[in-house]
């Protein structure tokens, strides 16, 4: 498969984004997390870092605000 992305959302550890990075630097990644979300880990160029606000309202519907 040439023409694939992988998308990693959430809240992110920064041991497991240095294993994506040392393992997959290659691939086309979209890192979709919260604002608050800093790092000293050097992403690759071709990677795609999104940083969004968390959902305005919590409770049962919750998990889909962070879906969407």
């Amino acid at each position: 498969m040439n023409d694939c992305t992988i998308i990693i959302q959430g809240r992110c550890e920064d041991s497991q984004l240095k294993l994506w990075v040392e393992n997959h630097s290659h691939l086309s990644i979209i890192l979709s997390t919260w604002e608050d979300y800093e790092t000293d880990i050097e992403f690759p160029q071709n990677w795609k870092i999104i940083k969004a606000p968390y959902p305005k309202r919590f409770g049962d519907f919750a998990n889909l605000d962070y879906q969407v």
